[in-house]
């Protein structure tokens, strides 16, 4: 990967990170906002939802036979090998019909970027490689949940999920924590 600035670019074999957590409004400011824009903070998917009027404790629980059956799909997927031998993720590309989704949703996304500043501009500016991503992990769970071959492409229905999640999700927390 070639990082502007950098002297050489820094080459990782496998990297994979994810983070859910929880923060105060009042000092989210500090501690994430209060230094300039480099494009981290852009790449946040934001959740703060409305309180719910009234508490409802859940009635009925999970069948933990079927997590645990997705969970063992998961973790069994088929990885790649690289040109030196060794293991390597395997790339799944969008199919035809879901690259000309992709590729219009993403004209209207970047419309939106235009009309944007600040940090949502950045967030704005993130969301086409978010939605590939979320509609990545839509096609493994709608597999890993489904059962039968592994998918080699990823499917209209899971960018379409993707797109949807963060113009109506994705998009309104942002907006709302910035």
């Amino acid at each position: 990967m070639d990082r502007r600035g950098a002297s050489q670019p820094i080459i990782i074999p496998f990297n994979g990170v994810s983070v859910l957590g929880g923060i105060q409004p009042e000092k989210m400011g500090a501690a994430l906002l209060g230094s300039p824009d480099d494009g981290l903070v852009g790449r946040f998917l934001w959740a703060w939802p409305d309180k719910l009027p009234e508490y409802r404790r859940p009635r009925r629980c999970a069948d933990l036979s079927v997590l645990e059956e997705v969970y063992r799909n998961l973790d069994g997927l088929a990885w790649g090998q690289g040109q030196d031998g060794r293991k390597c993720a395997v790339c799944l590309p969008l199919n035809a019909i879901a690259a000309d989704a992709f590729e219009e949703w993403q004209n209207e996304n970047r419309k939106g970027d235009e009309d944007a500043s600040g940090l949502f501009k950045s967030f704005v500016g993130k969301m086409p490689a978010i939605v590939l991503r979320l509609a990545l992990v839509s096609e493994l769970l709608r597999w890993a949940w489904q059962g039968g071959d592994e998918p080699a492409e990823v499917s209209l229905d899971s960018l379409i999920a993707a797109a949807q999640f963060v113009e109506d999700y994705a998009k309104p927390m942002a907006l709302r924590v910035y």
